[in-house]
């Protein structure tokens, strides 16, 4: 006799489901574009660097990406059960603090375990559409880990609530290694995700 499913189980099957009905919510109310699929790694440990401007730019990058992904998100964003179920359920990962030791941690355990994780090199969501400046951690990640880091340039995410489209530019995988110091690092990400705006407009 067969006996329940596990735990591992069931929340890779909300996981599925969850995705699937922002895959489709993205690409029927937001009419979603995805640029460079075939620059994303299938396998193996991988940092996803978009810039950051809504609440929203996680789960449209997890439903962009061909691949799982995980994320880092503050503990307050869990404290309404319904928004903190359905973002758990997409690999939301809730930490006290953004840039502490206990992110930092967690962060080395996914890439270790050869996950995908999205980390916002500027730090922090912009008002504007200018690109910030990066912070060094991603770079110090990307160093420590010796994971690949993706760019990734989100169009339009800050307008969502304006139903206009949204689309999503992958660009190449950057190796850290050949970098020598985590600004480089960063600010190469920075300008990578620079360098996909632009040519969108060409």
């Amino acid at each position: 006799m067969m006996g329940a499913p596990s735990h591992a189980t069931v929340n890779r099957a909300l996981y599925l489901f969850i995705r699937a009905i922002a895959t489709s919510l993205f690409r029927g109310v937001w009419r979603l574009k995805v640029v460079g699929a075939e620059n994303v790694p299938r396998t193996g440990p991988l940092i996803v660097a978009p810039n950051h401007r809504s609440y929203a730019d996680p789960p449209l990058v997890g439903v962009a990406l061909p691949r799982e992904v995980h994320f880092l998100a503050k503990k307050e964003l869990f404290s309404f059960p319904p928004f903190g179920w359905f973002i758990r359920n997409l690999n939301a990962h809730p930490l006290n603090r953004a840039g502490d030791i206990a992110a930092f941690r967690e962060a080395t355990r996914i890439l270790k375990s050869g996950g995908g994780l999205i980390i916002f090199p500027e730090g922090r969501r912009m008002d504007t559409d200018t690109l910030g400046p990066a912070k060094a951690g991603i770079g110090m990640l990307g160093a420590l880990s010796g994971a690949p880091i993706l760019p990734v340039y989100l169009h339009n995410s800050r307008f969502m609530v304006r139903f206009r489209r949204v689309e999503v530019h992958f660009g190449k995988p950057i190796d850290p290694k050949v970098f020598g110091s985590y600004d480089e690092i960063a600010t190469r990400v920075m300008a990578d995700i620079a360098a996909l705006r632009a040519a969108r407009k060409t």
